[in-house]
């Protein structure tokens, strides 16, 4: 632990500087791509795109996204996990309004959000392993949740099949330099399957202040969530009990050519667990996650040139009555360049690269060094070649070191995970007064080496914490978007291989994902007042049998500052295993009234 501090003292007295938030410096005009100046591939959804979906939660939008796999277990957002570019849940970077969300002790909590989605300003997610700009879980991509205050009130009621019901509730005012919201949340449900019950509430604050270039941003959230979780991580009728606390705060300077952020975020995580209901007594998990992250950047652009450091220190702690008290200390220290050409036309900056590099300091582990180089380059003021090759690592969870019970065996001596990432995209992007359309086709090899993965010989037998000695993906992806007028179209096309897969195991996680997955969206206006989404998604998951069609409807009819939604989802009532053991929900349907 001294090792880390004097490391992130040193820093801070000779650059002492973090990669900026993502949000900082994206530039987005109602299309999926932005056109900023570097190689990262970054799609973003504003909150006019979001509305378009009219998702009842965060699982319901991302699940419709091309770039994310959503793994669900409960029904909305009671329990589910996020992955991409077939990589398991504990391998993608989760932010808030870009602070690092990830849980130390399992990835299956990284989604245990304490916001609604109506919070929501804007998605930004960034395709591909990215350890150097964005910390260690950044394995195989990141997805960041921007939050912002919004003033007025704000009333919604939903109803559904399986007695669901939800209402929420939200007010914000802005009134000079200060912005203040509030939300409320809560919905319940007895589960489309029995041992499946869910209830959830979730409050959330924001509060801003701006001055001549200066901001600071407090954020704050509890959620306390109880769900049925009936062979959601082994074979027998669980359940539990999740409560989630956060507060983050960001003091910065954006409005000069020097540009500083200093942040701060403290998360406990609370989580009970009964593996058998029915027997209360028999495996008891009851586990008090803190963790506490410190940060702070500086960026600055001389010409061509701009140069992005920083440093940021972490403590994590864990109380268990299954696996015990476990402490880590964890630091980085980082720094990015870009170089950019100018040329004239509609992009200013014609050509470029960028380079970065990351020392990790974690304790009990060995210092880690990650880095990434990309370049991009203008073919015309319409089309965009990017490209990248980077070596990422992710240190594993809590719960693969220490846990055990009679279905899970954790393993104390695994070692961290690496990937080295390699891509190319080409994009591209095309607006005029009636359409704007963008666009990307992407092939991208991630090469993976130590991968943790719990796995077994045969059906029956405990699953085991390992490292996999290699595990290669390789894919091609692409991703459309079109919006002509009122009407918003998107589509999807991901098919990813194995490499060299020789395994004779089962996998629960890692080589569990979609191979093959194709989605379609459309938002169209039917009439004046009644508006039609359709979003339809077809996967199969590799190495097995398990594949669907899924279709979600929507239909809304606004009426002044009212609107009453009719959602069906999973129209064809299609019930697959996207984790072992565990059946998405099937057809369920939805009357809402928003005020």
């Amino acid at each position: 632990m001294k090792k880390i501090i004097i490391l992130v003292i040193l820093s801070v007295a000779v650059s002492a500087w973090g990669d900026e938030p993502l949000q900082e410096h994206i530039e987005v005009v109602d299309r999926l791509f932005t056109t900023e100046p570097n190689s990262k591939n970054i799609l973003v959804l504003d909150r006019r795109q979001i509305e378009q979906y009219h998702a009842l939660s965060v699982a319901a939008l991302l699940n419709q996204l091309p770039a994310l796999t959503v793994a669900r277990r409960g029904a909305h957002d009671s329990s589910f996990d996020l992955s991409m570019r077939g990589s398991h849940f504990e391998q993608i970077q989760v932010l808030l309004n870009g602070i690092p969300f990830n849980n130390p002790q399992t990835g299956h909590f990284n989604t245990d959000f304490p916001f609604d989605l109506q919070d929501v300003e804007r998605i930004e997610i960034v395709r591909g392993g990215n350890s150097t700009g964005f910390g260690a879980g950044a394995f195989a991509g990141v997805i960041n949740f921007v939050l912002k205050p919004k003033s007025g009130i704000r009333l919604g009621i939903t109803a559904g099949e399986n007695d669901y019901r939800s209402l929420y509730v939200a007010a914000g005012h802005e009134t000079g330099r200060f912005s203040l919201s509030a939300s409320l949340h809560r919905h319940s449900t007895d589960g489309f399957y029995p041992g499946r019950e869910s209830e959830r509430t979730q409050a959330s604050l924001l509060l801003n202040y701006r001055k001549n270039g200066f901001y600071s941003e407090l954020q704050g959230g509890w959620l306390d969530k109880s769900f049925g979780a009936d062979g959601f991580y082994a074979p027998y009728p669980s359940w539990e009990h999740v409560r989630n606390g956060y507060y983050s705060l960001r003091l910065g300077n954006s409005g000069t050519a020097w540009q500083y952020q200093v942040y701060q975020s403290f998360v406990q995580h609370d989580d009970y667990f009964l593996l058998d209901r029915y027997r209360p007594t028999w495996y008891v998990g009851d586990h008090v996650t803190k963790q506490i992250l410190a940060g702070f950047f500086v960026k600055t652009t001389a010409g061509s040139w701009t140069i992005r450091a920083g440093a940021d220190t972490q403590l994590e702690n864990m109380k268990s009555r299954s696996m015990g008290q476990h402490d880590r200390q964890r630091g980085s220290l980082h720094t990015e360049l870009e170089w950019t050409v100018s040329g004239v036309g509609t992009r200013s900056a014609r050509f470029g690269f960028d380079a970065g590099v990351r020392a990790d300091f974690v304790s009990r582990n060995s210092p880690a060094l990650t880095w990434r180089v990309g370049t991009f380059h203008w073919l015309n003021p319409a089309l965009q070649l990017k490209g990248g090759y980077g070596v990422s690592l992710r240190y594993p969870s809590f719960t693969e070191l220490y846990y055990r019970d009679p279905g899970n065996f954790g393993d104390p001596s695994l070692h961290p995970e690496w990937s080295r990432n390699a891509e190319i995209s080409l994009t591209t992007f095309s607006v005029t007064r009636a359409i704007s359309w963008s666009g990307d086709v992407t092939f991208f090899y991630r090469r993976q080496l130590q991968t943790i993965d719990w796995v077994r010989m045969a059906a029956g037998l405990p699953w085991q914490a390992v490292n996999i000695a290699t595990n290669d993906i390789a894919g091609c992806e692409t991703v459309q978007r079109w919006q002509i007028g009122k009407t918003a179209i998107s589509a999807g096309v991901e098919w990813l291989w194995v490499i060299d897969d020789r395994t004779r195991f089962q996998s629960k996680y890692s080589l569990r994902f979609p191979d093959r997955r194709y989605s379609f969206s459309l938002q169209q206006p039917l009439l004046r007042w009644l508006t039609c989404g359709v979003e339809y998604q077809y996967k199969h998951i590799y190495r097995t049998s398990a594949s669907g069609h899924f279709c979600d409807a929507v239909l809304t009819a606004p009426f002044g500052k009212w609107r009453i939604s009719l959602r069906a989802e999973n129209l064809f009532d299609t019930r697959i295993e996207e984790i072992p053991g565990v059946k998405i929900s099937g057809r369920w349907i939805y009357l809402s009234l928003t005020i």
